[in-house]
């Protein structure tokens, strides 16, 4: 990254190489040329070519370096897409300008600091990875007379990390080091990326491999510390960094196992809160300037939306669980269990083109795995398309067909509203066409012929008409309170309890049950009241659910009916939805009454 000196090498090397190359000629006049002169001349021309083309490169990292200062610089805080993009384009300069400069450190924290403010946390432990092997080539070169210059300190040699760990290494898998080489890793990259290499590894949850760089990272700066001749004493302050990162390494395990565990037992609703306290541990404290959001990002934050999701349907939530889904696929958009959930979610909201979507992308991932045509660039390395088995696949498959016919049904549905709604407005025409105001329709209303008030609920047959009976009628007898009926104990309890009951029982033993085939209505559906209860709705859909069964009853319409029963319930359990329901029905009812008259 020594610009000056660098320009300042090339140009001296193509004025010697020329001059060199100018002196020989004239040197040499008019008499024969030796193959020795010739390969001399060779070996200038050469010397100028390659400091042309090292000129080349330092403006090509100076022009790196202009476009990325142009981009804004480094930002800690990309709250908008502009300034994420912004902050996209200026690691891309980045990595232009360290292709020249590959050991210039600055760009090496520059760029590190880059990707923790994207929140690219598996790219960033790499990287930090690859630059530690790579500096391990240096170990034993600073003895001596140059033991001054060691930019390592304190540091013993290497014994599991090796210059050749990344040789070779296929671009299609993510490479790690075990957790033996992590502890001598971290002591080789400079202090500025130790902070943001031991974070990626808790938010990749290496936990094991965070361990043991903390531990590496203690008993360096005791060393430094305690050590009087290497006069390092401010290492505490440089490291104060340390025990906030590893007080978040303990809470962050301890929460998400206390969620695993409550998720386990049943308790969904306090595993999604302990879930969500794991996420919000990185946005706390005052070194959490690089996250801007509820969300750290890396594998940790994706797997405690998708867990957060998963307790969410368990509670029949399912909006919540879907915008969970999505978060998690932000994180990776290839995280094939956030996807399939997400399609489930979409499936039971009746979303049915978006689970449709979501399962053909499911599919579509896998396939291309299965061909090798995934790509690199955004595959969840913990979460592949190919370690999906063919059951799974199978299940999937037939998910997306019953999302299929759902969106069949619910355009069946709609297409019949769409009538409905059509009829009503064609039956409002003809009756209000030509009245201009709301007084003129209501004369026209109350001055047709049938007289008979629309809001009665008696259909003109209400005790107000008590008025016109004959008065000289006879009034029915009163019943004695002595004439009891056998059994009862008051005459409150044979008027209030034995006349209801029994009028209830009649109005029961009256009503003809249908089949759930032949009615869309949904309580009919689990042939139970309009007035029916929580309890009693749950206890109709699990008698019903239990007798229409496909895996019990083998009628071929027992799939429909079992589909229809468990919309029903859908429908009803949902305070909500239920009243939705309700009002839509006494509009249909009003409506098929009025068009009847």
């Amino acid at each position: 990254g020594k610009i000056s000196p660098a320009m300042y090498a090339f140009d001296e090397t193509i004025r010697c190489a020329k001059g060199a190359i100018s002196r020989t000629r004239d040197d040499m006049g008019s008499r024969p040329v030796h193959d020795g002169h010739k390969q001399a001349e060779k070996v200038l021309n050469q010397s100028l070519t390659d400091a042309e083309l090292g000129k080349s490169d330092i403006k090509r990292c100076l022009e790196a370096s202009k476009k990325f200062a142009e981009c804004g610089g480094l930002s800690t805080n990309c709250k908008t897409t502009a300034e994420r993009g912004k902050q996209v384009q200026a690691l891309m300069h980045v990595n232009t300008a360290l292709s020249v400069a590959c050991y210039d450190m600055n760009l090496h924290e520059t760029k590190v600091a880059l990707m923790a403010s994207l929140k690219r946390w598996m790219e960033l432990s790499g990287h930090c990875e690859r630059l530690a092997a790579d500096r391990v080539k240096l170990d034993g070169v600073f003895v001596q007379d140059l033991a001054e210059m060691d930019p390592f300190e304190g540091v013993a040699p290497a014994m599991h990390l090796k210059p050749d760990t990344f040789d070779g290494e296929n671009s299609s898998t993510q490479h790690v080091l075990t957790v033996a080489a992590v502890g001598e890793a971290i002591l080789r990259l400079p202090h500025a990326i130790m902070n943001h290499y031991l974070r990626s590894l808790r938010l990749e949850e290496r936990y094991e491999a965070a361990h043991k760089a903390r531990a590496a990272l203690d008993a360096y700066v005791e060393k430094m510390v305690n050590n009087p001749s290497l006069k390092c004493n401010d290492y505490r302050i440089k490291f104060a960094w340390l025990s906030r990162e590893c007080d978040k390494l303990q809470r962050t395990m301890k929460a998400k196992d206390g969620g695993d565990k409550l998720f386990r037992s049943g308790e969904y609703r306090l595993a999604a809160e302990k879930y969500a306290t794991c996420s919000q541990i990185d946005s706390e404290g005052g070194d959490a300037e690089f996250l801007d959001s509820s969300t750290a990002g890396g594998r940790l934050h994706a797997v405690l939306h998708c867990n957060r999701a998963a307790c969410l349907m368990a509670l029949n939530e399912y909006r919540d669980a879907a915008k969970e889904c999505t978060a998690a696929i932000r994180i990776h958009s290839h995280y094939m269990k956030a996807i399939l959930r997400r399609a489930r979610c979409y499936a039971r909201l009746d979303r049915h083109p978006d689970a449709i979507n979501e399962y053909q992308r499911y599919i579509k991932l896998v396939d291309d795995a299965k061909m090798g045509n995934h790509t690199t660039n955004s595959t969840c390395h913990f979460d592949m398309p190919g370690d999906v088995d063919s059951d799974e696949m199978k299940k999937v498959r037939l998910e997306l067909s019953e999302a299929r016919r759902g969106k069949l049904e619910h355009e069946r549905r709609e297409a019949e509203e769409a009538a409905k709604r059509e009829q009503r407005q064609r039956w409002y025409d003809e009756n209000f066409n030509d009245q201009g105001d709301a007084q003129s329709r209501r004369n026209q209303w109350f001055n047709q012929e049938d007289s008979s008030f629309r809001w009665d609920p008696y259909g003109g047959r209400s005790p107000n008409k008590s008025r016109n009976r004959n008065p000289h009628a006879q009034p029915p007898p009163k019943t004695k309170p002595s004439q009891k009926r056998p059994g009862a104990s008051s005459y409150h309890e044979e008027k209030n309890g034995y006349h209801h009951q029994h009028s209830r029982r009649q109005r029961h033993h009256d009503k003809e049950p249908k089949h759930p085939t032949n009615s869309d209505n949904h309580y009919s559906v689990l042939d139970i009241e309009s007035t029916a209860s929580e309890s009693e709705i749950k206890k109709a859909y699990r008698k019903m659910a239990l007798q229409y069964h496909p895996d019990k009853n083998k009628d071929p319409n027992a799939v429909e009916v079992f589909r229809k029963i468990k919309l029903a319930y859908e429908v009803l359990s949902d305070g909500a939805e239920r009243r939705r329901y309700d009002a839509e029905i006494r509009i249909n009812r009003t409506f098929r009454r009025y068009a009847s008259s």
